[in-house]
């Protein structure tokens, strides 16, 4: 695979990048996140742009000079923070849970005492989540 789809951590194992996309936050709920205030630093981003058919998931956190994109990262309209789920938890007030459903078509739910959403991963469990709390002014 080429190395748009492989990265190497520190102790030089590989590791696909699609793996990741299953702890991040969808690329649409990062977009909606970042409409509504969802803080932009993180590790991963999404990055939509005409030169690629689909929106493409970048990881900083093993660059060498991650800092040289910062800027760009934070202030053009095409790069979407991609949060892990437990990124947007540690926003989310202390009653707020994240469970395990069995059975269901979206596995993960989080809930917030008086109701819950439901997704097919954690991050895009919480993020709903946060929208939610967002638009009713709780947070």
């Amino acid at each position: 695979m080429g190395r748009e789809n492989k990265d190497r951590q520190d102790d030089g194992e590989e590791w696909e990048m699609s793996d990741i996309k299953e702890h991040v936050v969808s690329f649409e709920l990062a977009r909606e996140l970042k409409e509504e205030g969802f803080k932009q630093d993180t590790c991963f981003y999404w990055r939509d742009s005409t030169a690629f058919p689909c929106p493409m998931l970048h990881d900083y956190k093993y660059r060498r000079s991650p800092s040289l994109l910062v800027d760009q990262r934070k202030t053009s309209d095409n790069w979407y923070a991609a949060p892990l789920a437990t990124e947007i938890m540690e926003l989310l007030p202390y009653y707020c849970k994240l469970q395990r459903r069995i059975n269901m078509d979206a596995e993960w739910e989080c809930v917030n005492g008086l109701r819950g959403v439901f997704e097919k991963t954690p991050a895009d469990a919480c993020a709903k989540m946060w929208l939610t709390l967002k638009k009713e002014k709780v947070i």
